[in-house]
């Protein structure tokens, strides 16, 4: 796999092909992808910390296209790749969450306690490098990661009953019907009470799936889904990222209170828990008066305006 033009936008998935060419073309540049910022993040880590964040998102990206193709891939291959991509993206998601702390606290003004605590997070940083390294040395060896993707690519074809169905729909078709559960679930998922965090969660991680089935699906639908209704749903994620953020802070913030070796580190570390509770506070208050009833209703209605053409709109619960 050479180095990708890396876009999440398929550019080269056409609404009148066939899903299987649509379905190879897609996880071709996918892994491709993964590979390339699989190499940079075991071997160039220290040149820029994004490298670790896009292999992160790229892994699941791909997963999110297997998922979505999963009616005409080989099962088990396909279920090998999905293992080797979650051992991937386990091992970079330790080493991106110390990035995202080393860069807020490297910020913060310096003191005894802030010093402290960068050199524990750099340390760990340090430890969690060798997981990225040992699973790139896996996926080379033998070119594991590259035969498996080539075999996975080669055999993409109808199967079983839901796959014999595809034989005769084009992309274009058969995207609405792929998009509308993941709308639905979406929907389904907003919480009645914009305060509980884990229902806040469970609602992110909705509209994670749904912000990435439509990079997936974007070639079928007219201009407007990816350059307007997209931008939308980003917007919806950026804030309830912001309150995950927050949220994730406060736990570790809380773990690294019990290590902390003297009343300067402690003190730091208990202010810091306090900023992070008063940023998760108004984050929560910036996520309640901005989603409405009217802004949930606005958006749906923007969905529908794609599905409906196909029969596929979602109905209101």
């Amino acid at each position: 796999m050479a180095a990708p033009r890396v876009d999440k936008w398929l550019a080269g998935v056409r609404p009148d092909e066939t899903v299987c060419v649509a379905a190879v073309h897609t996880l071709r540049t996918r892994l491709a992808a993964v590979w390339h910022f699989l190499r940079l993040a075991a071997r160039k880590s220290e040149e820029d910390v994004e490298y670790v964040h896009a292999l992160r998102v790229w892994t699941r990206r791909a997963t999110a296209a297997m998922r979505l193709y999963r009616d005409v891939l080989p099962r088990r291959r396909a279920a090998r790749l999905k293992k080797q991509l979650r051992r991937i993206r386990e091992a970079a998601a330790a080493a991106r969450d110390l990035d995202v702390l080393i860069a807020r606290h490297d910020a913060s003004p310096a003191s005894a306690g802030r010093d402290w605590l960068l050199g524990q997070l750099r340390q760990r940083r340090r430890q969690a490098q060798p997981s990225i390294v040992a699973v790139y040395r896996r996926c080379t060896a033998r070119r594991v990661l590259r035969r498996n993707a080539r075999g996975l690519l080669a055999r993409v074809r109808p199967r079983g009953k839901h796959g014999r169905l595809l034989e005769k729909v084009c992309f274009g078709d058969w995207a609405p019907s792929q998009l509308a559960p993941l709308v639905q679930e979406f929907f389904d998922s907003v919480p009645p009470d914009l305060t509980d965090i884990e229902a806040i969660h469970r609602f992110r991680i909705c509209g994670k799936k749904l912000r990435y089935a439509m990079e997936l699906l974007a070639a079928a639908f007219p201009r407007e889904f990816r350059e307007q209704l997209y931008p939308r749903m980003t917007a919806v994620q950026d804030r309830l990222g912001e309150v995950n953020d927050h949220d994730v802070a406060q736990v570790r913030l809380r773990e690294w209170i019990g290590l902390a070796e003297n009343v300067e580190e402690v003190a730091y570390l208990e202010q810091s828990l306090a900023d992070e509770s008063a940023r998760l506070s108004q984050a929560l208050a910036t996520l309640q008066g901005w989603w409405s009833s009217e802004q949930a209703e606005s958006l749906r209605a923007a969905f529908d305006t794609y599905l409906a053409k196909s029969g596929c709109a979602p109905k209101p619960r």
